[in-house]
């Protein structure tokens, strides 16, 4: 059985490469970038776009103590009851290879060598060679060194034997689409190609796709056909279209012994060899492990090296991304990214495989539309149940580029509901503390629609659950659109005092966060809100970036990762508005906020039955 193939190109980026970047130079530079992702390389190369393997000069070296190609021992060992495993590799030529237990412990790798061959083949060959017995922690990897020139690596695996597998798994994937036609097309076709077309992969015949079409606009892009289904489906937010996912993987589950769900977001680069893992070992896990969900390693997309987060812990709202930032070129990280040191209290909705037996007709996600709707659910059917492994991931452009915009509502609105339903202990005067820093800090960054966002949140929450249940979540949407700021070419702002086309190319680098005596200082003058501005020149600004950037600054640009902006200024009577508004907030969290918060948690079962969501869907 093979359990993980290698990886010897760089699909993960491949295929979209040259949408990315305009110049070959770029491609060449961001390929060179990602490829210690695969293997460490000395005197070897990929052979070549499309082509499988390495080819090595003499003395080249390949190592394999890599986030793609590393094989995740303590893992397979604790949750499968797989209890050996071997590697096989095709060659040809002559290698010295080596087999290399490694683990972090004590602020440093150690690594053991298990084996070690030297191996000659005048022609492609297969050879196998065993590592033995798991080990409860670490990776398993080999390491290849060419000892002639032109010896070459053409594909491998990591294998077990006289295993039997502990489940048939079936596995669907849940999509949902508002208007990313070329995204969704671009993945459907690398699934095809490498799983539903492919009869070598361990996933064929057991794959089915889900594609709720949010938007009414995949006919003639993807249609349905054998194992994937497109529902055109109102447009009910993420998890509107999660949910009908959802609902039509389990009539399959009853009727065609479908057995996990794998809930994937549509604008996600994909990587077919981490669907391939996931299915493998949810095929060997041991039975207590059976209702766990499998969640994916989040890497950003413009920078795919970086690992964004390996779950995350909800903290009543405090929320902390898990491993965040590592750059995984590094065998350090490698191995420390697959150490359980802290609990998981949810997965993200860009990759996240539920098991089916969690999900009862009673328990579905609650209607919230967008944003942190998969924290709600993730803590209620996940209970800190969650297995993460290397290469088991996922690509998506960095939530820090785009604009807050109308999120900026259901941030605050589903803050509240999940804490009602998951945090009862959390009171009404942690929110207001909450809600204080988060206005405090839109004003301060001039973004006062965003505070009447902020404000509404609250009004709409206090109203309690039966306001969720009575508002049509379409028409809410568009009004809160309406009140957002309108996003223009960053181009068209040149010229505006004194922007020219050298700023529209800046970006913020970093997070501004100056020593503790300065922020403070900052903090008691609301950033230097009452002094005169000390230049007129714009400054650029990104949508997450640091308010520290906009001290004693009249005017700045925010620029989204997509080259559009939003042109503010700093206005005292805004400010003053404001204030009163958030004091409005505040006596009205007093007022309602502790009824309103039970009546979530007492009664968002009616939420979350088959037959609310049925009605609600209009199916």
């Amino acid at each position: 059985m093979k359990l993980q193939k290698l990886i010897l190109r760089d699909i993960a980026k491949e295929d979209i490469l040259m949408e990315m970047f305009d110049s070959e130079e770029k491609i060449k530079e961001n390929k060179m970038s990602t490829r210690s992702l695969y293997g460490r390389m000395e005197g070897a190369s990929f052979l070549g776009k499309g082509i499988e393997g390495v080819g090595f000069h003499k003395n080249g070296i390949l190592s394999l103590d890599t986030f793609q190609n590393s094989f995740s021992t303590g893992k397979w060992d604790k949750y499968t009851v797989v209890k050996n495993v071997y590697l096989s590799l095709v060659l040809q030529g002559k290698f010295k290879v080596s087999l290399i237990h490694a683990i972090y412990e004590c602020k440093d790798i150690k690594e053991k060598i298990i084996s070690s061959s030297v191996i000659k083949l005048k022609d492609r060959e297969v050879i196998k060679l065993d590592f033995g017995r798991l080990k409860d922690k670490g990776i398993f990897y080999a390491k290849l060194e060419a000892l002639e020139e032109n010896s070459k690596l053409f594909s491998g695996y990591y294998g077990t034997e006289k295993c039997t597998a502990t489940q048939e798994v079936k596995l669907a994937i849940d999509i949902c689409t508002f208007k990313r036609e070329k995204y969704v097309a671009r993945n459907m076709e690398i699934l095809k190609r490498d799983i539903l077309n492919n009869d070598l992969s361990p996933c064929y015949n057991k794959i089915w796709i889900h594609i709720s079409d949010n938007g009414s606009s995949l006919e003639g892009v993807v249609d349905t056909q054998e194992h994937i289904t497109v529902n055109e489906n109102a447009n009910l937010g993420g998890v509107g279209g999660f949910t009908r996912g959802i609902i039509e993987t389990k009539k399959r589950w009853q009727q065609e012994g479908y057995t996990h769900v794998l809930i994937m977001d549509d604008d996600a680069t994909i990587s077919s060899a981490a669907i391939e893992v996931t299915y493998n070992l949810l095929s060997y896990l041991k039975q207590e492990y059976f209702n766990y969900t499998v969640g994916g390693k989040l890497l950003v997309l413009d920078a795919p090296f970086i690992q964004y987060e390996v779950g995350a812990k909800w903290n009543s709202g405090n929320i902390k991304a898990l491993k965040n930032g590592w750059d995984m070129r590094y065998a350090e990280k490698v191995i420390k990214s697959e150490i359980e040191d802290e609990d998981i209290e949810y997965q993200g909705w860009w990759y996240c495989c539920i098991p089916l037996s969690e999900i009862g007709d009673d328990n579905l996600p609650l209607p919230i539309f967008i944003h942190r709707d998969d924290i709600e659910y993730g803590l209620r059917t996940g209970r800190k149940r969650f297995i993460y492994m290397n290469q088991i991931c996922i690509w998506h452009e960095a939530f820090a580029g785009k604009m807050p915009g109308v999120l900026e509502y259901y941030d605050i609105r589903n803050h509240c509901i999940t804490n009602a339903i998951q945090c009862p202990e959390y009171t009404k005067e942690e929110f207001k503390k909450f809600l204080t820093k988060w206005v405090w800090r839109n004003i301060a960054k001039y973004r006062y629609k965003y505070v009447d966002y902020n404000i509404k949140a609250v009004e709409d929450f206090c109203e309690g659950i039966d306001w969720l249940r009575q508002t049509d979540a379409i028409a809410l949407h568009k009004e809160l659109i309406a009140m957002n700021y309108k996003a223009l070419p960053v181009e068209d702002y040149i010229g505006h005092y004194g922007f020219t086309e050298e700023d529209s190319k800046k970006e913020e680098k970093g997070y501004y966060n100056p020593v503790l005596p300065v922020r403070y200082f900052h903090k008691i003058t609301a950033n230097g809100y009452f002094f005169p501005a000390k230049s007129e020149k714009i400054v650029v600004t990104a949508p997450y970036g640091s308010v520290h950037r906009l001290y004693r600054r009249d005017k700045t640009i925010v620029v989204d990762s997509f080259g559009k902006g939003i042109y503010l200024e700093r206005d005292r009577k805004q400010l003053r508005e404001c204030k009163h508004k958030l004091d409005y907030a505040l006596k009205l969290i007093d007022q309602k906020y502790e009824e309103a918060a039970k009546s979530y948690r007492e009664r968002y079962k009616e939420l979350v039955s088959l037959e609310f969501w049925k009605k609600y869907l209009g199916i």
